[in-house]
């Protein structure tokens, strides 16, 4: 049985360019954005509310958690 390819070798160079890490990187930042930006219109956060504890399981650097607590910054988190 041949072994996966991960990484890079996995697909051509013409794919990584389109959706390489650099391109990906800052469309997920956005992403992030959107959601904190669904949030502050739906008023499901209140700024200054102490009372609010967000929990996220995901994986990745944790980018919704960082743009939510720089939005509202009494989250606890």
């Amino acid at each position: 049985m041949k072994e996966p390819i991960f990484g890079k070798e996995r697909f051509p160079p013409k794919y990584q360019k389109a959706v390489g890490f650099k391109s990906c990187a800052s469309y997920m930042h956005e992403i992030s954005r959107d959601l904190v930006r669904a949030i502050k219109s739906a008023e499901i956060i209140e700024r200054d509310n102490k009372e609010y504890k967000v929990f996220e399981i995901g994986v990745g650097s944790a980018r919704n958690l960082h743009y939510i607590k720089e939005e509202f910054p009494n989250v606890r988190i």
